[in-house]
This record gives C-alpha cells, structure tokens and sequence, in this order.
C-alpha cells in the first residue's frame, strides 16, 4: 500500500516524479485561518492538493488534506480498496518524507540530515505499519489489541442481548475505532505476574462508547469461567485500567451514531467535517438488566 500512496501523491501534487519540485505550500496566514476556523482548507482536486510542510505533520490543514486523499484515491479505482484510516495514516506519514525533500529543495537542512531524517522515518513506519496489519489479521497467536477485538466479537455472537450491538463493534474493530494500550511502567501488580495496562481512548470517541465496551470486555471475563468454577484454556484477560489518556491523532470511524462521537470533539467541527464524517442519528447503548447482572 505505501507504494501506492506515494505513487498517488505524485498525481494529487501534480509532480511527474520524484525528482519533479515539491509544490510551495500555501502562504502561512491561509493555513492558519484554516486551522482556526475551518474554511478555505486543502483542495481535493487531483494535482492541485497543497501541504503543510512548515508547521506539524499532522496540524489541522494536513489532517484535512489527508481526508482529501483518501477520498480521490479510492475513487479513483487504481488500487487495492484499503480501510479509510490505513490510507490516511499511510498519507499522514508520508507526509514526513514530502517534508524533508521539501526542505532539502529550499536549503533548509543538508541532504545529510534529510538522509538521517528518512531513515528515522522509515524506521517508524515499518513499526506503525506492522502494528496496523496485524489488527486486521486472525492469527491463532493474534496480536493483543486483535485478541481484545476477537473478545467483543465472541461476546456479540454468544450473548443474545449483546447481539445487537455486533455491527457497531465490528465497524469500530474494522476502521480503527477501539482503544490502545499503554504498559503502567508505575502501577501496582495486583495479581502476580501480570501487568497492568492504562487504556488510551481515540480523541473522537466518546465515554459513553468507552463504559459500553467495558461492559463487554466484564462480560468476556466471566464467560471465561465453566460451570463448576474452572477458568477456560488461554492467556488471562488483560488488566486494563482507565488512564484518561487521549489519542488526537487517531482518525475518526465516520458514519456511526452520534452519541459515538465525543461531543466536545464533534461541536469543534466545521460543517464541511461533519457532513464529511456523515454522522447518524444517536442510538441506545444502554445494557440490558440481565447483562448487567
């Protein structure tokens, strides 16, 4: 896939190749009105897409530039139909290379330090990358945020009350919707042996959707446990605890409810990026009594 991402890069900058200048990005006071306020942002049109280069990678412009990608690339039909936040993640990244040549080309860093640069970044990529797939992978020894994921989905299919809510848990497992984990380098053990793990809510994602899947995850523990008290085969449910940390550079899975949405998150929008995340009349996500129990 990064293949294809800087090869569309290439189209949507309006380069021939690589070695094709790097369009200047807009003047500074355009970016930051779009940062502020919302308006006049990237332009989605094929060879006329414009990057911040001087501020973050991810500041608000590119966040928004990277939408625009997405979008053009997978209409355009030239390639694999990868999930939205993978293609924009890639996008975002790639950025940081775009970045460095682009300093290169206005003598801002020696062509050492870009070097240095790129092979930092191809280091984290491979990294991130790795990460990302292997989330969307069903290995029988699954990566540990895919075991979390295969928990729900078990719950959802076993669980009649729970049933309902199987779309939804799939949709934020498929889009990169669920929860990290950070490892508590300072908590307490409180079982032997085993580690705790401070949970990372994505930035767009409501508490309401946090405690809704908390309630899942204590169901998945006590379904572990057979009738006369024996715990099943495999490794332990992990000890995850609410840590209060949020991830602003995550993406947000568009078209669920609205009561998804964390309202703060949401009433920040522009209206351009609300129409765009195409969001859906709220749900209930209220636990039945008997699940409760």
């Amino acid at each position: 896939m990064k293949a294809h991402v800087r090869q569309h890069a290439l189209l949507m900058l309006g380069r021939v190749d690589n070695l094709s200048p790097i369009p200047d990005p807009p003047e500074p006071h355009i970016i930051e009105g779009y940062n502020v306020n919302k308006t006049d942002g990237p332009n989605s049109h094929r060879g006329q897409l414009r990057l911040d280069l001087i501020g973050p990678v991810r500041s608000p412009w590119n966040v928004r530039a990277a939408v625009c990608f997405r979008r053009n690339f997978n209409k355009s039909g030239l390639y694999h139909p990868w999930p939205s936040d993978l293609v924009e993640e890639a996008f975002l990244r790639h950025i940081e290379t775009i970045r460095a040549n682009y300093y290169q080309q206005i003598g801002r860093v020696s062509p050492d330090a870009t070097s240095e640069r790129r092979i930092r970044s191809a280091r984290r990529s491979r990294v991130k990358t790795v990460s990302l797939l292997l989330s969307y992978t069903s290995a029988p020894r699954a990566h540990p945020t895919q075991q979390l994921i295969c928990n729900r989905q078990y719950i959802c299919n076993v669980v009649p009350d729970v049933s309902p809510f199987t779309a939804y848990v799939n949709r934020l497992a498929d889009e990169g919707g669920m929860s990290g984990d950070e490892t508590d380098p300072y908590g307490s053990q409180p079982i032997r042996g085993q580690r705790k793990f401070l949970v990372v809510r994505p930035g767009w994602r409501s508490q309401e959707v946090t405690k809704w899947l908390r309630v899942i995850d204590s169901l998945y523990a006590t379904h572990r446990f057979s009738a006369d008290g024996r715990a099943s085969r495999g490794n332990w449910v992990r000890h995850r605890i609410d840590s209060g940390k949020v991830d602003s550079d995550r993406l947000p899975v568009g078209g669920l409810p609205e009561n998804f949405y964390d309202p703060v998150w949401l009433r920040d929008l522009s209206q351009e990026e609300r129409n765009d995340l195409d969001v859906q009349p709220g749900v209930n996500l209220n636990h039945s009594v008997e699940v409760l129990k």
